[in-house]
């Protein structure tokens, strides 16, 4: 994990050292990277859910699905880099909004970041 964190640190530092054209390619990606993990985990989190409201899927299963979601979670919020960690370690303290098998996995993102 530290290992893809410095990865994307560098890749920072070469777009900001490109030409315009590349420079703008790369934040274009950047974005659509970022973007992707966010729709991906608001999908299966809609997903889960609406199991769980139609009858399909037990609490266990909803509790199970969430914090295999959560440690998802927390990965790509390493491997975005350190203000995205900063947003997770927010969300981790967020118990009246946020469910707690994600806090569960975010919470690791308070003292076990590399």
């Amino acid at each position: 994990t530290g290992y893809s964190m410095q990865t994307g640190w560098k890749r920072t530092g070469e777009i900001a050292s490109q030409s315009s054209l590349q420079r703008s390619v790369q934040i274009l990606r950047r974005s659509l990277e970022i973007w992707g993990y966010f729709a991906s985990f608001y999908l299966k989190e809609k997903r889960m859910v609406r199991k769980f409201s139609k009858g399909t899927w037990t609490a266990e299963e909803l509790s199970a699905g969430r914090s295999e979601i959560g440690a998802e979670v927390t990965q790509n919020l390493l491997k975005l880099g350190p203000t995205f960690i900063k947003v997770g370690q927010l969300f981790s303290t967020r118990i009246d909004i946020v469910p707690k098998e994600y806090i569960a996995e975010l919470r690791l993102l308070q003292d076990q970041v590399p």
